[in-house]
């Protein structure tokens, strides 16, 4: 029985297969790239969503807890770690221990507010290792408020000052230069000294008791260093800002 030859591929016929395969590749190439870019900006973006949220609850516990009167509560810009220049506002207010569960009640029927809560945002001192920019890169007239967003909102709790005869326990007037404002050298993790929320921008008070307006602001760094020179434009008015507000009353 008689077989015809094999007929082999041609050289054109080589080359069309080659080019067709060459053309996948670059468009499967292209496709990743660009599915990759999303993931990298959904997963920077859902990160900044997750350390507001993180301060969200922290904030939104002990202001529905706090002290509805003004006296028990202050709220000003605060200067910590930058000498002069001002990190973002900072928040001091007196809230019942986590231990009492609304048992100790003073003559009003009130918890009492035995324990003095501080938040401010701070500037720690690895800033250099976390940005990958030196120290002094950040010490300007704007750069720690709207360039600078690896800030740490700080809470810190420690015991209220005593109260005057016949009086209730108040904010002491020199809060902002004691010890509540202290620079971190570490992540602080300790129930009464902690970072609750990190790669912030700014914190704002807006609005004081008995009903609290507080602003946080978180920046998808890496999508921002992608795209742009850090210090070279302010970060809060990019589109890689995230703002987020909390509302509440304070019902003690």
């Amino acid at each position: 029985m008689y077989r015809s030859p094999r007929r082999a591929f041609s050289l054109l016929e080589l080359f069309c297969a080659v080019g067709l395969f060459g053309a996948l590749a670059i468009i499967s190439m292209l496709a990743l790239r660009q599915v990759t870019k999303i993931w990298q900006r959904s997963s920077a973006r859902d990160q900044a969503v997750r350390e507001l949220l993180k301060a969200e609850a922290a904030l939104s516990r002990d202001l529905a807890n706090g002290a509805r009167s003004t006296a028990q509560s202050d709220y000003r810009a605060v200067k910590a770690g930058a000498g002069s220049i001002s990190t973002g506002d900072g928040l001091a207010l007196l809230v019942p221990s986590a231990q009492q569960e609304q048992l100790h009640l003073d003559a009003q029927g009130q918890p009492v507010l035995d324990r003095l809560v501080t938040y401010y945002l701070a500037v720690p001192a690895n800033v250099s290792a976390l940005s990958g920019l030196p120290q002094n890169f950040w010490v300007d007239a704007q750069g720690y408020e709207d360039q600078c967003a690896y800030k740490w909102l700080i809470r810190k709790e420690t015991a209220a000052p005593a109260a005057a005869p016949g009086g209730l326990p108040a904010v002491p007037a020199n809060w902002l230069t004691g010890p509540e404002i202290e620079t971190p050298t570490t992540f602080w993790r300790n129930p009464d000294k902690r970072v609750v929320a990190s790669n912030l921008l700014q914190f704002r008070v807006l609005k004081g008791p008995p009903t609290w307006e507080v602003t946080l602001t978180a920046v998808a760094i890496a999508d921002a260093r992608r795209q742009i020179a850090l210090g070279s434009v302010p970060l809060s008015s990019t589109a890689f800002a995230i703002t987020h507000q909390v509302g509440l009353v304070a019902k003690n």
